[in-house]
């Protein structure tokens, strides 16, 4: 899929090589530092690219890089650099439109993340308290 990204001009091209690494990462097991690599790569390339690239192919990537910060969150520290990895490319795009996309796409990807430890802290705290929470 990196040889469809890096040779094509077709946007339709760009946005089935993005869904399917989504895809691909979504659904099969990647060794950490395959997906750390992955994510570098695809924001490079936005980095490079994401002036000339259709605003759904960048939401696609977008996605894609969200997503394998995503799976990865709890495995490393170096998944959790994300913000300074993208930095670079953010502060590229404040003068487009796209950087409300990528900051709201990260986000809502974090916002899973303080769900998940509520509902955490939740469960625990019934462990403990013996109460069954609220139907």
């Amino acid at each position: 899929m990196q040889t469809v990204l890096d040779n094509s001009s077709s946007a339709y091209a760009q946005l089935f090589a993005s869904s399917s690494m989504l895809k691909l990462v979504s659904e099969h097991t990647i060794s950490l530092p395959v997906r750390l690599d992955m994510r570098a790569y695809f924001l490079r390339y936005l980095d490079e690219r994401a002036a000339n690239l259709e605003p759904w192919v960048v939401t696609s990537l977008i996605q894609l890089v969200c997503r394998i910060t995503k799976l990865g969150w709890f495995e490393d520290d170096a998944v959790r650099n994300i913000v300074v990895e993208a930095k670079v490319f953010i502060d590229k795009i404040v003068s487009s439109g796209f950087a409300s996309t990528v900051i709201s796409m990260l986000f809502s990807t974090s916002n899973f993340f303080r769900i998940f430890s509520i509902i955490v802290f939740n469960s625990f705290s019934v462990k403990i308290v013996g109460v069954p929470p609220p139907k």
